[in-house]
């Protein structure tokens, strides 16, 4: 079994790949959580984002501006103390600080629902992300393809070509993989993609 950690804080994610999909753990001080995620609700696809508290960073610069206009507004006007802007450059100094300190890289890989799972992106480090990422891809594949992507004489034909056409859709298999599959189950049920054509032959 595949496993990632990523420790942030006072937090804790632990990823797990098993034989059926990715199980995500959750824990922290209020207590512990998981969820697992079936190889069929993975669509594979995955976008680096900055998570970011923008409200924090926005009010942190009108502060500073504030504390700007009052600092040069002193030397204009003496009866604006200058301790008023030596407070509001704290202050946003503070929230920036509090900005900078929060922002996070995050790795989103999409689900089923219009839905991601969040991965810290540099975690232990952005390469073991990617790797584990690329390992989770490639065992989806393997399994999906075992699954839903070998002809069966046994079974029903038109679900197995909605089998075989959700996979190439899902890119789980190539085009080339998918016409070998459908040549190999239209012999088993000895369906002839090319009929003789009808008419007389010349002679």
């Amino acid at each position: 079994m595949t496993t990632l950690i990523q420790k942030s804080k006072n937090k804790t994610l632990t990823f797990e790949i098993d034989d059926a999909g990715l199980l995500k753990k959750f824990k922290d001080k209020t207590g512990e959580s998981e969820f697992h995620v079936p190889f069929e609700q993975i669509s594979g696809n995955k976008a680096f984002i900055m998570q970011e508290n923008k409200t924090a960073l926005s009010i942190g610069i009108l502060i500073l501006a504030l504390a700007i206009v009052l600092f040069v507004a002193y030397f204009y006007d003496t009866d604006i103390p200058l301790t008023s802007s030596l407070f509001w450059f704290v202050v946003a100094t503070a929230i920036l600080v509090y900005y900078f300190k929060t922002r996070t890289r995050k790795l989103l890989l999409f689900i089923s629902g219009n839905k991601h799972i969040d991965f810290f992106s540099t975690l232990p480090t952005r390469k073991e992300v990617e790797d584990f990422i690329d390992v989770l891809i490639n065992q989806r594949r393997v399994m999906m393809d075992a699954k839903y992507g070998q002809p069966n004489k046994l079974l029903d034909y038109s679900q197995q070509v909605s089998n075989f056409n959700w996979l190439l859709n899902s890119r789980i298999i190539t085009k080339a993989e998918y016409d070998s599959k459908m040549n190999v189950l239209n012999e088993l049920f000895n369906i002839n993609q090319n009929p003789a054509r009808i008419g007389f032959n010349s002679n």
